[in-house]
């Protein structure tokens, strides 16, 4: 299987194992995240952080879930809340193991019925994917008023404007079905 199914999939449960939340970051595997970012005038505060690897042994990246700070919700799905998906790399991974990935992943949670009908949002958003390197971090955020944008290391590389986009999209990580339902959790603070 390729590296890059397994930054999607291969996530194992982190929040409340790593280094301590320090002033305010909370730093994993030597990867710090702010414990409260700020999008589109609202705060949203740090959930869950998940370490990623491949076959159990290679540190894929590390992901980290920023929602607001209802310690109520098990739920952060879109299109009512805002929320921001940051994963940092631990490895180098090409645009196209990305867009693999994601495909594969959204064929195994949708009918093709449902895909074509979001076709042209998939492939907007997959065209913003970059490859990166070791170090790199990509920022999925979605805010109602806003859409789904994609930032590779700070910089912005696009939008997809759609609620129901958003939905579709996060629910990789976050949906009925998800790729892991402990990465779920661990995203979501449950664990």
């Amino acid at each position: 299987m390729r590296p890059v199914i397994f930054v999607l999939i291969g996530f194992s449960i982190a929040m409340g194992i790593g280094d301590p939340a320090r002033g305010n970051t909370y730093v994993y595997e030597g990867v710090a995240f702010d414990t409260k970012v700020r999008v589109a005038g609202e705060d949203l505060h740090l959930r869950g952080v998940a370490l990623g690897k491949y076959a159990l042994l290679f540190k894929v990246g590390v992901a980290a879930l920023y929602g607001p700070s209802d310690p109520r919700l098990t739920s952060l799905q879109p299109p009512d809340r805002p929320l921001r998906l940051e994963i940092e790399y631990l490895m180098d991974i090409s645009r196209e193991r990305f867009i693999e990935a994601a495909m594969k992943t959204l064929r195994n949670q949708h009918s093709e019925s449902t895909l074509r009908r979001y076709s042209n949002e998939i492939g907007r958003m997959h065209s913003f994917y970059r490859d990166v390197e070791k170090g790199d971090r990509y920022a999925l955020t979605y805010h109602p008023t806003i859409g789904t944008t994609l930032e590779l290391n700070g910089k912005f590389l696009g939008v997809v404007p759609s609620p129901e986009f958003a939905r579709l999209y996060f629910g990789i990580w976050l949906g009925e079905n998800p790729v892991s339902d402990s990465l779920r959790e661990g995203l979501l603070g449950l664990k």
